[in-house]
C-alpha cells in the first residue's frame, strides 16, 4: 500500500527508506501528520538508526493525538447519562448534577449531559441497571454510593452484581461528618430520644445507605434506642416523612444537611459525629466526646471504614478502556476546573477530589475487613432496632 493512499484517521509507525526530500514531503502532506519515515543516509541526515528511534518514540504522541480527535468525533452531538441512585433533591442528586454541568466541557466533543434520578431499594436499583441494562459506551455513568457497596459486603439478598466490576471513574471526597436531625416543632433532642420508649424512630431510604449505617454506628456507640423505619427513596422523602411525624429522626451527611436541609427552618440538628465548631456554638453535642467506653470508640472507628465507599461515579463493565480512559480524564480535569470550583463551594459541596484508583483501593479494604468486624456491620445495619 502506498503511504499516499493511507487513510488520514490510521495512525501507525511506517519505516521506510525514502530520499531526504520525498520523506518531506510525505509528511508535511499526510493529513494525519502520524506517518513517520525513515531516510537513506545523507550528509542532511543521522543514520538510519537513530532515525528509527525517534520514530519510535515520537510514534506513541501521534497514536494519542490521532485518539483524542476520534473521541471528539465520537462524543459530539450525543448525551452523557447521569445515572443518580436517589431521588431528586438529596445530596446525591445535587452532586451530581454540579459535576454533570462541568463535566461535558471536558469531555472531547463536548456532549450534553442528563442527569436521570433513579431510586429506589436503597440504591440497588441503579447499580443493578449500570451492571445489567445500560449500554457500555461510554454514554452512561452512575453515581454510587455506600448502599450499592454493604449489601455486597454483607452478602445480604438482592445483590445482582458485583460492584468491583465496575470501572470507577472517580469521586469527590466522602463527608465524614454526620448530623442526626429532628422537627424544630414536635420533634425531639438526645436526651428525648435516650429516654423515649421503644426508642426514636428513624428514618432511612434503605439498610445499605449511608444514612443508615452512620445512625446505627452512632445509635450502638452511645447505647441510643432506635426503630429504623425504611423504603423511603431518598433524604426529600425521608424529610416529607419526618414532616408527616412518621419518624422522629433522620441522619444525613452534614453537607447534605447545611445544603438542603437547614435553610428551609424546620429542623434542628440534636447530634452530630465529628466536632464541628458551628455546631457545638449551637449546643449540638458531638457522639466523638459523648462516647463513654472502649466499644463505643472501636464502633465509631469503624464507622469511618465504612465511610470511604459513599458517592464514586462508575462507567458500566465492559466500557472499552479508551472511553473509561476519556471519562477519568474529563473528571479529573473537572475536579481541577476553577469554575467548577467556584459553583461546588456555592453548593457547598466537598472539593476534594479523589482519584479511580484511590476509591478502587478503598472498596477493595472495605472488602478485606476482618471477619469480626464485618460481622458487627451486619449485626448493626440489619437489626430492625437498636439495643
Amino acid at each position: 500500500m502506498k503511504a499516499d493512499n493511507l487513510p488520514t484517521a490510521w495512525p501507525m509507525l511506517l519505516i521506510r527508506l525514502e530520499t531526504p526530500q520525498r520523506c518531506q514531503n510525505l509528511v508535511k502532506n499526510h493529513p494525519s501528520r502520524c506517518l513517520l519515515f525513515a531516510c537513506r543516509r545523507t550528509k542532511q541526515f543521522s543514520p538510519l538508526v537513530g532515525i528509527l528511534a525517534v520514530a519510535l518514540t515520537l510514534s506513541a504522541a501521534c497514536t494519542s493525538q490521532s485518539a483524542a480527535s476520534s473521541s471528539a468525533g465520537y462524543f459530539r452531538g450525543k448525551t452523557v447519562h447521569v445515572i443518580v441512585s436517589y431521588a431528586a433533591g438529596g445530596g446525591y442528586d445535587l452532586n451530581a448534577r454540579v459535576v454533570a454541568e462541568f463535566l461535558r466541557h471536558h469531555l472531547p466533543g463536548s456532549p450534553a449531559t442528563v442527569v436521570e434520578n433513579m431510586a429506589g431499594a436503597g440504591g440497588l436499583i441503579a447499580a443493578s441497571y449500570l451492571a445489567h441494562q445500560a449500554a457500555a459506551d461510554g454514554l452512561t455513568i452512575g453515581l454510587l454510593g455506600a448502599s450499592a457497596v454493604i449489601p455486597q459486603v454483607l452478602d445480604q439478598p438482592g445483590v445482582q452484581y458485583d460492584v468491583r466490576r465496575f470501572n470507577v471513574i472517580g469521586a469527590l471526597a466522602s463527608e465524614k461528618d454526620y448530623v442526626c436531625i429532628s422537627r424544630r416543632e414536635g420533634g425531639i433532642d438526645l436526651e428525648k430520644w435516650r429516654s423515649r420508649e421503644g426508642g426514636g424512630l428513624l428514618g432511612t431510604p434503605g439498610r445499605g445507605a449511608s444514612g443508615h449505617v452512620q445512625a446505627a454506628f452512632l445509635a450502638a456507640a452511645l447505647k441510643l434506642p432506635v426503630r429504623f423505619v425504611t423504603g423511603y427513596r431518598g433524604t426529600a422523602e425521608v424529610r416529607l416523612a419526618l414532616d408527616a411525624g412518621e419518624v422522629d429522626i433522620m441522619c444525613s451527611q452534614l453537607a447534605t444537611y447545611r445544603n438542603t436541609v437547614e435553610p428551609t427552618g424546620r429542623y434542628s440538628p440534636i447530634l452530630q459525629s465529628g466536632e464541628q465548631p458551628q455546631l457545638l456554638e449551637q449546643g449540638v453535642p458531638s457522639a466523638a466526646r459523648l462516647v463513654r467506653d472502649a466499644r463505643g470508640r472501636a464502633l465509631l472507628e469503624l464507622r469511618e471504614a465504612v465511610i470511604i465507599t459513599d458517592r464514586f461515579y462508575v462507567a458500566p463493565p465492559d466500557t472499552p478502556a479508551p472511553l473509561v480512559a476519556e471519562l477519568r480524564r474529563a473528571f479529573d480535569e473537572t475536579m481541577r476546573d476553577d469554575a467548577f470550583l467556584a459553583a461546588a463551594r456555592r453548593a457547598r459541596l466537598d472539593t476534594e477530589a479523589v482519584s479511580a484508583d484511590d476509591v478502587t483501593r478503598r472498596l477493595s479494604a472495605l472488602f478485606d475487613l476482618p471477619a469480626d468486624q464485618r460481622q458487627t456491620v451486619k449485626n448493626l445495619i440489619s437489626a430492625e432496632s437498636l439495643p
